[in-house]
């Protein structure tokens, strides 16, 4: 071979591996920059599922709140807290290790005081009981959420710990009723994040609230198991911070925000050991002491809600399913702290050079061999590669960074055969619809899921709050650069196509409402099966806040009483009633304007935009929809809604803004119904003597049993507003007079 030849090979060589060092430093970059975090995601469920689901440690045992518990009780939630206390005992009494309330209490008027007086005496007896609590990103809302005594606080503080280790920071908590929050000798939280795609596959063991560290449930469990009723302490020293108790430490493996990779032992079928509540009542209560004791003897028993019946937030999307109660979530956590056994990230330095000499020989050998020849050298490394990637994830629970990852496909076909790969394939597009459903299912129960992503070209900047029918986002317009507002529906409320024809169809007559006491409907949109209305963002302070200070002058419920009565006259005159007013749904705005929000329950009387007759309602047909305490008599009777119940609720809400309170305010739905149809309003004027007698007529009228006797229309309701103006006027002036 002559000089120039083996020079020109020589340079071939050194500008192959130049290309391969090349690609291998943009992977390094895009992959440290988190550009692979979502395709990674992706295969970290798939390798799970590969896996394939394992058992659990033996010592734990579910004790699920099932649909056959829930309709052993009548069918209704929450169940009559006395039975929990019986539960506790029953499992006592059976040799249980720790048993952990996966289910929250919070304080609830309508249940029985002393039912919740025997559950927080029953939680005081038994040191081994854990109860939950959680922690919020969003700071508590003061009107609807009061904060707790400083009793209650201090019990709080009892339960954490000082520490300076990477943890989430939570804005604000939730807590059991007062009672309980006092006698409880343990509490941990129940707080799970959610990845960007909105699945579940970490926990934070300890999330830092104030100045103090809380640590998880499935920790605590732990710890009182051991007969540690203190809790965990953090201890941090060269090999790096641990968590527990002398004697017993956990390593905190932590990421970036301080989380912990939960290593999945699967769904509900790696925990066998799982029994029905109502089937453990009736075993104590009929004295069958053996079983329970076979069942639950020296075990950690997590007890939580498992309810097909009962949607609530306690369900989250997992690699092995689409909507996986967080009962088994907090279960595949502590099955990792019971084998120590975390899922962990691969070194990414040591791993990354590992890849850039695999990058270097891939140069050399595409530079010196023929295509097929090097083609075969290139395969058989990545499948080495991949190999490697996967016993680290099957056999030491170790996830190596995606590069590695992305030669998986040619180890499945030659290791596992490619029959078992099509199945593969095929439970994973099966998985697909499963996960699209989920991801419905998350914006509706787990509404941070859908901040920071995007809806068509609208950006979620934040939850502003639940609607009549779906959950309220701030909303960014990237064709503008204006603020919306943006409700996601419900999967369940579009459940079929003609269901979200009929709701385009009445969302395109209500975006033809332009009044400036309405926020205005600007389009409906659906993308990926998430359908969506975009709306006017009106910022300002809703007006059931302002009430909260205290009864409005009548000069200013006047004001804001004329501006929804005309937005209400100008939605009637195209055939539209609102269904839900109430305070809440009223906006005041500091140029003093008020806003009428959420046509989300109206229904379209007349004849649609494209002439049809529309007769379905935007709720489900059939149901009784709107808010107790501002619903009309007639809607309990199963007469057909027209505008004057949208003016008997504008009473309640002209009553409640004068007096501070509802005309009817029975605590128990059969008693406030009963009241409504049978029993008439007090008197705002023995309430507040200020009232004139004018507004008191006015307000009396509207909220007439029979709507014949209320007033006609919406222009007659605004007519006799303005006309109580002037006396209202003449008595203020009296009064300043009189000072």
């Amino acid at each position: 071979m002559a000089p120039s030849d083996s020079r020109t090979r020589r340079i071939q060589q050194y500008f192959s591996v130049g290309i391969a060092l090349g690609v291998w430093a943009l992977l390094s970059v895009a992959y440290v920059a988190g550009l692979f975090q979502p395709f990674d995601l992706r295969l970290l469920d798939w390798r799970f599922r590969l896996r394939g689901e394992r058992l659990a440690a033996d010592s734990i045992a579910i004790l699920a709140i099932d649909d056959a518990t829930i309709r052993g009780y009548g069918g209704s939630w929450p169940l009559p807290r006395d039975q929990y206390a019986l539960l506790a005992t029953a499992l006592e009494e059976a040799g249980a290790r720790s048993i952990g309330f996966d289910v929250q209490f919070p304080k609830n008027d309508a249940l029985d005081p002393k039912a919740d007086a025997l559950f927080a005496y029953v939680s005081s007896t038994y040191p081994n009981v854990v109860h939950a609590i959680s922690f919020h990103s969003d700071p508590r809302d003061p009107t609807g959420d009061p904060a707790p005594d400083r009793k209650v606080q201090e019990a709080l503080r009892r339960q954490g710990v000082a520490g300076t280790v990477p943890a989430p920071q939570g804005a604000s908590v939730s807590l059991p009723y007062p009672d309980l929050m006092l006698q409880a000798k343990a509490l941990g939280h129940v707080t799970v994040p959610a990845d960007r795609d909105g699945a579940i596959r970490r926990q934070p063991l300890l999330i830092r609230y104030e100045d103090k560290l809380y640590p998880a449930l499935a920790l605590r469990m732990i710890g009182v198991a051991k007969g540690l009723a203190a809790p965990p302490e953090i201890a941090t020293d060269r090999a790096g911070a641990r968590v527990g108790w002398p004697g017993a430490w956990w390593p905190l493996q932590l990421d970036e925000e301080g989380a912990t990779a939960i290593d999945f032992a699967g769904d509900r079928a790696a925990f066998p050991n799982s029994h029905s509540m109502l089937d453990v009542l009736r075993r104590y209560r009929s004295g069958d002491q053996a079983a329970l004791r076979e069942a639950f003897s020296n075990r950690n028993v997590l007890i939580g809600l498992d309810s097909r019946q009962e949607v609530t937030e306690d369900v989250g999307t997992t690699p092995f399913a689409a909507a996986t109660p967080l009962l088994f979530i907090h279960a595949n956590m502590l099955d990792n702290l019971l084998r120590r056994r975390f899922l962990s990230q691969a070194p990414v330095g040591p791993y990354l050079a590992a890849l850039a000499i695999l990058a270097v020989f891939l140069g050399w050998a595409f530079s010196t061999r023929s295509v097929p020849t090097s083609a075969l050298v290139a395969g058989l490394a990545l499948t080495v590669i991949a190999g490697l990637d996967f016993f680290l994830f099957a056999g030491w629970a170790v996830d190596a960074p995606p590069m590695a990852a992305l030669a998986l496909a040619p180890l499945i076909y030659a290791s596992t055969g490619s029959f078992r790969y099509i199945f593969l394939e095929r439970r994973d597009r099966r998985r697909e619809e499963d996960l699209k459903d989920g991801r419905t299912l998350q914006m509706r129960l787990r509404p941070e899921a859908l901040i920071g992503e995007k809806l068509s070209h609208y950006q979620i900047m934040e939850k502003l709050g639940m609607g009549g029918m779906g959950v309220v986002y701030l909303a960014r317009d990237e064709h503008v650069g204006r603020s919306v507002a943006i409700k996601v529906l419900p999967g369940r409320g579009l459940e079929n196509d003609s269901a979200r024809r009929r709701f385009r169809r009445e969302a395109r007559a209500l975006s033809k409402l332009s009044h400036p006491n309405i926020a205005a409907i600007f389009e409906y949109d659906s993308q990926e099966g998430t359908d969506f209305i975009v709306m006017e963002f009106v910022a300002g302070m809703p007006l059931s806040q302002r009430i909260q200070r205290g009864p409005l002058p009548e000069a200013e419920m006047l004001h804001v009483g004329m501006q929804v009565v005309e937005a209400l006259g100008h939605a009637h005159a195209h055939g539209i009633i609102h269904r839900d007013l109430k305070p809440q749904n009223v906006m005041l705005t500091a140029k003093g304007e008020a806003k009428v929000l959420d046509f989300g329950l109206a229904r379209l009387l007349g004849t649609a935009v494209d002439g049809s007759t529309i007769s379905e309602s935007l709720t489900e047909p059939g149901h009784v929809v709107g808010t107790l305490p501002y619903m009309p008599p007639e809607a309990f009777r199963g007469v057909r809604a027209d505008e004057r119940g949208d003016l008997y609720s504008m009473g309640v809400v002209l009553f409640e803004m004068v007096t501070g309170r509802r005309p009817f305010s029975e605590s128990e739905p059969h008693e406030l119904i009963h009241t409504i149809l049978e029993q008439p309003p007090a008197s705002p004027r023995l309430l507040n003597g200020k009232i004139s007698a004018v507004v008191e007529e006015l307000i009396l009228r509207a909220l007439q049993k029979d709507p014949a006797l209320r007033f006609s229309s919406a222009t007659e309701m605004l007519h006799a507003l303005v006309a109580c103006r002037p006396e209202v006027a003449a008595i203020a002036g009296g009064r300043k007079d009189a000072r």
